[in-house]
């Protein structure tokens, strides 16, 4: 989670959330729509609907950051 707070450290965004929503995932990991699509449909990190709206797991998200990384 260190990672997620260091980029958003300025931000107004509660990190004690276990769901972050699509749109900061995009600006996070500076990918497209079509690539989180691909990745839920390859199980690398999926998505969760909540309301209509899509969520990602904190924790499954920092997976995916700690496995780009080393």
């Amino acid at each position: 989670m260190e990672s997620i707070k260091k980029v958003h450290s300025n931000s107004l965004i509660n990190f004690s959330w276990s769901y972050v929503p699509r749109r900061l995932i995009l600006e996070l990991l500076d990918v497209s729509v079509m690539t989180l699509d691909e990745w839920d449909r390859k199980n690398i990190l999926k998505k969760r609907k909540i309301g209509g709206k899509v969520y990602y797991k904190l924790e499954e998200v920092e997976a995916v950051l700690e496995q780009s990384i080393g």
